[in-house]
Protein backbone atom coordinates (compact mmCIF):
# COMPACT_ATOMS: atom_id res chain seq x y z
CA UNK A 1 0.00 0.00 0.00
CA UNK A 2 0.85 3.69 -0.24
CA UNK A 3 3.15 5.05 2.54
CA UNK A 4 1.06 8.07 1.95
CA UNK A 5 -2.72 8.24 2.62
CA UNK A 6 -4.25 9.53 -0.47
CA UNK A 7 -8.11 10.80 -0.32
CA UNK A 8 -10.16 12.57 -3.25
CA UNK A 9 -13.30 14.13 -3.33
CA UNK A 10 -15.00 16.15 -5.90
CA UNK A 11 -17.10 19.25 -5.73
CA UNK A 12 -19.45 20.48 -7.89
CA UNK A 13 -22.52 23.03 -7.43
CA UNK A 14 -26.10 23.47 -9.48
CA UNK A 15 -24.99 26.68 -10.84
CA UNK A 16 -25.60 25.92 -14.80
CA UNK A 17 -22.73 28.44 -16.00
CA UNK A 18 -19.62 27.29 -14.63
CA UNK A 19 -16.56 29.24 -13.64
CA UNK A 20 -13.27 27.54 -14.24
CA UNK A 21 -12.79 24.78 -11.51
CA UNK A 22 -9.35 22.97 -10.17
CA UNK A 23 -8.52 20.67 -8.04
CA UNK A 24 -6.74 20.99 -4.64
CA UNK A 25 -3.94 18.81 -3.87
CA UNK A 26 -3.84 19.64 -0.18
CA UNK A 27 -0.80 17.64 1.93
CA UNK A 28 -1.78 17.91 5.81
CA UNK A 29 2.30 17.06 7.36
CA UNK A 30 2.30 17.63 10.97
CA UNK A 31 1.84 19.38 13.88
CA UNK A 32 3.76 20.86 16.38
CA UNK A 33 3.53 21.95 19.92
CA UNK A 34 -0.26 21.17 20.21
CA UNK A 35 -1.88 22.33 23.86
CA UNK A 36 -4.65 21.32 25.20
CA UNK A 37 -6.59 19.24 28.23
CA UNK A 38 -5.83 15.54 27.91
CA UNK A 39 -5.24 12.55 30.13
CA UNK A 40 -2.49 10.69 28.89
CA UNK A 41 -0.94 11.21 25.83
CA UNK A 42 -2.75 12.99 23.02
CA UNK A 43 -4.00 11.25 20.17
CA UNK A 44 -4.13 14.07 17.91
CA UNK A 45 -5.96 13.93 14.19
CA UNK A 46 -7.04 17.03 11.73
CA UNK A 47 -10.91 17.66 10.57
CA UNK A 48 -10.58 19.57 7.01
CA UNK A 49 -14.07 21.68 6.76
CA UNK A 50 -14.90 21.88 2.81
CA UNK A 51 -18.77 23.81 3.16
CA UNK A 52 -20.75 20.97 4.70
CA UNK A 53 -18.72 18.21 3.43
CA UNK A 54 -15.49 17.46 5.93
CA UNK A 55 -11.99 14.81 5.92
CA UNK A 56 -9.93 13.74 8.41
CA UNK A 57 -7.06 12.14 9.15
CA UNK A 58 -5.93 9.54 11.07
CA UNK A 59 -4.99 9.98 15.06
CA UNK A 60 -1.17 9.53 15.63
CA UNK A 61 -0.45 9.05 19.55
CA UNK A 62 1.78 12.48 19.92
CA UNK A 63 1.47 16.00 20.74
CA UNK A 64 4.25 16.52 17.61
CA UNK A 65 1.82 13.88 15.33
CA UNK A 66 3.30 13.12 11.79
CA UNK A 67 0.50 12.32 9.06
CA UNK A 68 1.69 13.35 5.77
CA UNK A 69 -2.11 12.29 4.36
CA UNK A 70 -2.56 13.63 0.93
CA UNK A 71 -6.17 14.29 -0.22
CA UNK A 72 -7.54 15.77 -3.78
CA UNK A 73 -10.23 18.24 -3.30
CA UNK A 74 -11.99 18.41 -7.24
CA UNK A 75 -14.08 21.11 -8.58
CA UNK A 76 -13.09 23.75 -6.49
CA UNK A 77 -13.36 27.29 -7.09
CA UNK A 78 -10.47 29.56 -6.94
CA UNK A 79 -9.79 31.40 -3.33
CA UNK A 80 -12.04 28.85 -1.38
CA UNK A 81 -11.00 28.78 2.00
CA UNK A 82 -10.97 25.57 4.23
CA UNK A 83 -10.99 25.00 7.60
CA UNK A 84 -8.98 23.16 9.57
CA UNK A 85 -9.49 21.59 13.45
CA UNK A 86 -7.37 19.59 14.97
CA UNK A 87 -8.94 17.41 17.43
CA UNK A 88 -7.59 15.10 20.26
CA UNK A 89 -9.63 11.10 19.98
CA UNK A 90 -11.00 10.34 23.55
CA UNK A 91 -10.90 7.24 25.30
CA UNK A 92 -13.64 7.38 27.31
CA UNK A 93 -15.76 10.43 26.56
CA UNK A 94 -16.61 12.82 23.00
CA UNK A 95 -13.18 14.01 21.08
CA UNK A 96 -11.92 17.57 22.07
CA UNK A 97 -11.43 20.51 19.76
CA UNK A 98 -7.70 21.63 20.23
CA UNK A 99 -7.56 24.51 17.70
CA UNK A 100 -8.75 25.51 14.89
CA UNK A 101 -7.34 27.40 11.94
CA UNK A 102 -8.68 29.09 8.19
CA UNK A 103 -6.82 29.17 5.07
CA UNK A 104 -7.47 30.77 1.67
CA UNK A 105 -6.08 28.93 -1.63
CA UNK A 106 -5.76 30.12 -5.06
CA UNK A 107 -4.40 29.55 -8.08
CA UNK A 108 -2.40 32.23 -8.60
CA UNK A 109 -0.39 31.51 -5.25
CA UNK A 110 -0.31 27.45 -5.28
CA UNK A 111 0.22 26.99 -9.35
CA UNK A 112 3.13 25.45 -7.87
CA UNK A 113 3.32 23.10 -4.51
CA UNK A 114 3.85 25.66 -1.65
CA UNK A 115 3.88 24.91 2.23
CA UNK A 116 1.61 27.05 4.93
CA UNK A 117 1.74 26.97 8.76
CA UNK A 118 -1.26 27.87 10.53
CA UNK A 119 -1.17 29.36 13.56
CA UNK A 120 -4.34 26.70 15.92
CA UNK A 121 -6.30 28.71 17.87
CA UNK A 122 -9.44 27.98 20.02
CA UNK A 123 -10.70 31.16 22.31
CA UNK A 124 -7.73 33.37 21.26
CA UNK A 125 -5.23 30.87 22.83
CA UNK A 126 -2.15 30.06 20.99
CA UNK A 127 -2.54 25.65 20.57
CA UNK A 128 0.20 24.98 18.21
CA UNK A 129 0.78 24.99 14.23
CA UNK A 130 -0.23 23.07 12.03
CA UNK A 131 1.78 22.47 8.77
CA UNK A 132 0.59 21.39 5.24
CA UNK A 133 1.17 22.18 1.46
CA UNK A 134 -1.32 22.97 -1.17
CA UNK A 135 -1.04 22.49 -5.10
CA UNK A 136 -3.61 23.58 -7.66
CA UNK A 137 -4.21 22.85 -11.09
CA UNK A 138 -6.84 23.53 -13.52
CA UNK A 139 -9.67 20.83 -14.44
CA UNK A 140 -10.00 20.34 -17.93
CA UNK A 141 -13.29 18.05 -17.09
CA UNK A 142 -16.23 18.29 -14.67
CA UNK A 143 -17.70 15.71 -11.95
CA UNK A 144 -20.29 14.75 -10.76
CA UNK A 145 -22.64 16.43 -8.26
CA UNK A 146 -21.50 15.44 -5.04
CA UNK A 147 -18.65 14.80 -2.81
CA UNK A 148 -16.98 11.40 -2.50
CA UNK A 149 -14.11 10.62 -1.02
CA UNK A 150 -11.31 7.57 -1.98
CA UNK A 151 -11.64 4.02 -1.05
CA UNK A 152 -10.43 3.80 2.46
CA UNK A 153 -11.20 0.99 4.72
CA UNK A 154 -10.83 1.03 8.58
CA UNK A 155 -10.21 -2.29 10.05
CA UNK A 156 -11.37 -3.04 13.70
CA UNK A 157 -10.24 -5.65 16.28
CA UNK A 158 -11.79 -6.48 19.55
CA UNK A 159 -9.40 -7.18 22.24
CA UNK A 160 -12.16 -8.34 24.23
CA UNK A 161 -13.63 -10.94 21.83
CA UNK A 162 -10.62 -12.60 21.10
CA UNK A 163 -10.37 -12.90 25.14
CA UNK A 164 -13.86 -13.79 25.12
CA UNK A 165 -12.77 -16.81 22.55
CA UNK A 166 -9.71 -17.62 24.98
CA UNK A 167 -7.15 -16.80 22.17
CA UNK A 168 -3.61 -16.92 23.10
CA UNK A 169 -3.11 -13.48 20.42
CA UNK A 170 0.47 -13.37 20.37
CA UNK A 171 1.08 -16.71 19.42
CA UNK A 172 -2.11 -17.32 17.86
CA UNK A 173 -2.20 -14.15 15.74
CA UNK A 174 -3.96 -15.95 12.50
CA UNK A 175 -7.41 -15.94 15.07
CA UNK A 176 -7.83 -12.68 16.03
CA UNK A 177 -10.75 -11.76 14.94
CA UNK A 178 -11.59 -8.46 13.06
CA UNK A 179 -14.22 -6.50 11.03
CA UNK A 180 -13.82 -4.59 8.03
CA UNK A 181 -15.00 -1.34 6.92
CA UNK A 182 -14.80 0.14 3.47
CA UNK A 183 -16.12 2.68 2.14
CA UNK A 184 -17.55 2.60 -1.72
CA UNK A 185 -17.39 5.08 -4.64
CA UNK A 186 -20.37 5.31 -6.55
CA UNK A 187 -22.69 2.80 -5.12
CA UNK A 188 -25.71 4.68 -5.78
CA UNK A 189 -25.35 5.59 -9.47
CA UNK A 190 -24.82 1.48 -10.03
CA UNK A 191 -26.99 0.18 -7.99
CA UNK A 192 -29.84 3.09 -8.55
CA UNK A 193 -32.96 1.84 -6.75
CA UNK A 194 -31.61 -1.55 -6.37
CA UNK A 195 -32.08 -2.62 -2.70
CA UNK A 196 -32.47 -5.94 -0.88
CA UNK A 197 -34.91 -6.14 1.83
CA UNK A 198 -34.27 -8.95 4.58
CA UNK A 199 -35.69 -12.35 3.72
CA UNK A 200 -39.26 -12.68 5.03
CA UNK A 201 -38.98 -16.64 4.65
CA UNK A 202 -35.93 -16.59 6.66
CA UNK A 203 -36.73 -17.74 10.11
CA UNK A 204 -33.78 -16.08 12.04
CA UNK A 205 -34.23 -12.56 9.73
CA UNK A 206 -37.93 -12.88 11.24
CA UNK A 207 -36.82 -13.39 14.95
CA UNK A 208 -34.20 -10.41 14.75
CA UNK A 209 -36.68 -8.00 12.18
CA UNK A 210 -39.99 -8.74 13.93
CA UNK A 211 -38.74 -8.64 17.53
CA UNK A 212 -37.27 -5.48 19.32
CA UNK A 213 -35.12 -6.90 21.85
CA UNK A 214 -33.13 -9.45 19.55
CA UNK A 215 -33.14 -6.62 16.69
CA UNK A 216 -31.78 -4.45 19.52
CA UNK A 217 -28.85 -6.91 21.00
CA UNK A 218 -27.81 -7.30 17.23
CA UNK A 219 -27.41 -3.63 16.56
CA UNK A 220 -25.27 -3.39 19.81
CA UNK A 221 -23.44 -6.29 18.98
CA UNK A 222 -22.56 -4.55 15.23
CA UNK A 223 -21.56 -1.18 17.31
CA UNK A 224 -19.42 -2.58 19.53
CA UNK A 225 -17.40 -4.68 17.05
CA UNK A 226 -17.47 -1.51 14.73
CA UNK A 227 -16.24 1.06 17.00
CA UNK A 228 -13.55 2.54 16.48
CA UNK A 229 -10.74 2.45 19.03
CA UNK A 230 -7.40 3.99 19.80
CA UNK A 231 -5.61 0.75 20.34
CA UNK A 232 -8.24 -1.41 17.95
CA UNK A 233 -8.68 0.31 14.63
CA UNK A 234 -6.26 0.17 11.51
CA UNK A 235 -6.96 3.52 9.12
CA UNK A 236 -5.48 3.27 5.44
CA UNK A 237 -6.54 4.09 1.66
CA UNK A 238 -6.61 1.14 -1.44
CA UNK A 239 -6.02 2.84 -3.84
CA UNK A 240 -6.52 -0.02 -6.61
CA UNK A 241 -6.72 -3.75 -6.07
CA UNK A 242 -3.40 -4.93 -4.91
CA UNK A 243 -3.58 -2.64 -1.77
CA UNK A 244 -6.97 -4.84 -1.27
CA UNK A 245 -5.06 -8.00 -1.93
CA UNK A 246 -2.15 -6.76 0.32
CA UNK A 247 -4.80 -5.86 3.00
CA UNK A 248 -6.98 -9.40 2.77
CA UNK A 249 -3.07 -10.61 3.05
CA UNK A 250 -4.19 -12.90 -0.26
CA UNK A 251 -7.08 -14.20 1.18
CA UNK A 252 -5.09 -16.60 3.52
CA UNK A 253 -4.44 -16.55 6.95
CA UNK A 254 -0.90 -16.64 9.00
CA UNK A 255 -1.45 -20.78 8.58
CA UNK A 256 -1.58 -20.16 4.69
CA UNK A 257 -5.22 -21.49 4.93
CA UNK A 258 -8.02 -19.94 2.47
CA UNK A 259 -10.58 -17.92 3.83
CA UNK A 260 -14.00 -17.03 3.47
CA UNK A 261 -15.84 -13.66 3.99
CA UNK A 262 -19.21 -12.49 4.81
CA UNK A 263 -19.92 -9.21 3.48
CA UNK A 264 -23.02 -6.89 3.54
CA UNK A 265 -22.75 -3.90 1.66
CA UNK A 266 -25.12 -0.88 3.33
CA UNK A 267 -25.09 2.80 1.86
CA UNK A 268 -21.60 3.30 0.90
CA UNK A 269 -19.90 0.57 3.05
CA UNK A 270 -18.58 -2.56 2.52
CA UNK A 271 -18.80 -4.35 5.82
CA UNK A 272 -17.02 -7.80 6.21
CA UNK A 273 -15.43 -10.43 8.35
CA UNK A 274 -13.85 -14.10 8.08
CA UNK A 275 -17.05 -16.21 7.81
CA UNK A 276 -15.66 -19.50 9.88
CA UNK A 277 -14.69 -17.22 13.24
CA UNK A 278 -15.42 -19.44 16.30
CA UNK A 279 -16.95 -15.87 17.45
CA UNK A 280 -19.27 -15.67 15.34
CA UNK A 281 -20.78 -19.02 15.06
CA UNK A 282 -23.64 -18.16 18.17
CA UNK A 283 -24.58 -15.09 16.00
CA UNK A 284 -27.96 -15.57 15.07
CA UNK A 285 -27.33 -13.77 11.88
CA UNK A 286 -23.90 -12.65 10.61
CA UNK A 287 -24.78 -10.53 7.96
CA UNK A 288 -27.66 -8.46 10.37
CA UNK A 289 -24.33 -8.13 12.73
CA UNK A 290 -22.53 -6.73 10.23
CA UNK A 291 -25.20 -4.22 8.50
CA UNK A 292 -26.36 -3.06 11.89
CA UNK A 293 -30.04 -4.65 11.21
CA UNK A 294 -30.64 -2.75 8.52
CA UNK A 295 -34.02 -3.77 6.82
CA UNK A 296 -32.58 -2.82 3.44
CA UNK A 297 -29.00 -3.73 2.13
CA UNK A 298 -27.36 -2.93 -1.54
CA UNK A 299 -26.68 -6.49 -1.41
CA UNK A 300 -25.16 -9.46 0.71
CA UNK A 301 -23.23 -12.60 0.75
CA UNK A 302 -19.69 -14.11 0.75
CA UNK A 303 -16.56 -13.77 -0.56
CA UNK A 304 -12.75 -15.03 -1.02
CA UNK A 305 -9.93 -14.50 -3.19
CA UNK A 306 -9.11 -17.27 -5.55
CA UNK A 307 -5.65 -17.71 -7.16
CA UNK A 308 -4.75 -17.44 -10.47
CA UNK A 309 -3.15 -20.21 -11.87
CA UNK A 310 0.85 -20.01 -12.67
CA UNK A 311 0.15 -16.36 -12.16
CA UNK A 312 2.28 -15.13 -8.57
CA UNK A 313 0.24 -12.88 -6.11
CA UNK A 314 -2.72 -12.27 -8.78
CA UNK A 315 -6.08 -13.07 -7.69
CA UNK A 316 -9.83 -13.07 -8.16
CA UNK A 317 -12.21 -12.19 -5.96
CA UNK A 318 -15.28 -13.74 -6.50
CA UNK A 319 -18.34 -12.55 -4.53
CA UNK A 320 -21.87 -14.68 -4.29
CA UNK A 321 -25.15 -13.77 -3.05
CA UNK A 322 -25.00 -16.44 -0.09
CA UNK A 323 -27.19 -14.45 2.57
CA UNK A 324 -30.01 -16.20 3.94
CA UNK A 325 -31.24 -12.81 5.82
CA UNK A 326 -31.58 -11.29 2.40
CA UNK A 327 -31.13 -12.90 0.22
CA UNK A 328 -29.58 -11.26 -3.01
CA UNK A 329 -31.79 -11.61 -6.12
CA UNK A 330 -29.13 -12.77 -8.80
CA UNK A 331 -30.45 -10.28 -11.08
CA UNK A 332 -27.68 -7.19 -9.44
CA UNK A 333 -24.18 -9.76 -10.00
CA UNK A 334 -23.26 -7.41 -12.82
CA UNK A 335 -23.78 -4.29 -10.83
CA UNK A 336 -21.80 -5.85 -8.30
CA UNK A 337 -18.96 -6.71 -10.70
CA UNK A 338 -19.10 -3.20 -12.09
CA UNK A 339 -19.38 -1.29 -8.47
CA UNK A 340 -15.46 -3.57 -7.32
CA UNK A 341 -13.86 -3.39 -10.77
CA UNK A 342 -14.94 0.49 -10.64
CA UNK A 343 -13.69 0.63 -6.94
CA UNK A 344 -10.40 -1.41 -7.13
CA UNK A 345 -8.34 -0.72 -10.60
CA UNK A 346 -6.50 -3.77 -11.83
CA UNK A 347 -8.81 -6.10 -9.72
CA UNK A 348 -10.29 -9.09 -11.13
CA UNK A 349 -13.70 -9.94 -10.44
CA UNK A 350 -16.22 -12.37 -10.69
CA UNK A 351 -19.69 -12.65 -9.02
CA UNK A 352 -21.64 -15.99 -8.87
CA UNK A 353 -25.44 -16.80 -8.17
CA UNK A 354 -25.01 -18.95 -5.21
CA UNK A 355 -28.24 -20.77 -5.76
Amino acid sequence: MNNENETEIEIEDDIEEKPKRYTLKLTIIRANNLKGRWYGSPFPYVMVLIGNKSIKTNYVENKNPIWNDVFYLRNLQNNLELEFQIYHKSLMSEDTLMGVAKQVFSFEECEEEKEFTLKMKKKNEDRGTLKISAYMEYNSEMFIDRVQTSVNYLKHTSLLANVTLNLDIQNNINDVFSVYEVNLLSVDDIFEDSFEHWNEDYHNAKLIFTDPIIKNIVIKQHNYLYSERVFGTEYGVLSNGQDLINLLNGGKNTMGDSIFFTYVIVGNFWRFSPSGSNFLKDFMSKHAMHSGAEENVRYAGEFHLQPIVDKHNEYILVLDNNSGTYAPSCDSLEKLVTLFKHNFPGLKVEALDYN
